[in-house]
Formats: structure tokens, sequence, C-alpha cells
């Protein structure tokens, strides 16, 4: 018979591990969000894609980048500070 605090623990367990996937999910989201608007530094030669892929890109000024590598940084120590706690329960 399960104890309520055995179901607590797992409980617990679960949120900790979702949070996680879902802070590390983000955290790849934004990093390739900066590759794709900003590690090109013209548009690529076929007029195709010129056309299309240009377009969709948003050109991001420095401090734009600035503070979407800050919020990458924020997130890589809440997915510390979470692994640690998923560690120490």
């Amino acid at each position: 018979m399960k104890t309520n605090t055995e179901s607590n623990y797992k409980r617990l367990l679960n949120t900790i591990v979702k949070e996680i996937e879902y802070y590390d999910n983000y955290k790849k989201s934004l990093i390739q969000y900066l590759i794709v608007n900003c590690a090109y530094a013209s548009a690529y030669s076929s007029k195709k894609n010129i056309k299309n892929q240009v377009r969709q890109r948003h050109h991001l000024t420095p401090k734009e980048m600035l503070d979407i590598i800050k919020e990458i940084l924020w997130l890589e120590i809440v997915l510390h500070n979470l692994n640690i706690n998923k560690n120490q329960i």
C-alpha cells in the first residue's frame, strides 16, 4: 500500500521532470531562432529562397540578440537548479 508521502514524492518528481522538459525545449527553440535569423550574413543566392526565406526571417538588432542570449543563460540556470532539486528529492 502506497503512503501519502510516496505519492507526493512521485507527483513532485513528475512535476519537476515536466518543468525540465518544458524549459529545455524553450531553450532549444530560442537557440534555433537565433541561428535561423542571425547566422546568415546575406540572403540565399537563388530567387526562390530570396522570395520565401528572407521574408520569414526577423532581422534582429544587437540588443535583441543580447536579450535572447541573456534569456538562454537564465534558462541554463533554471535548468541547473531544477536538476539539483530533482537529484535531492
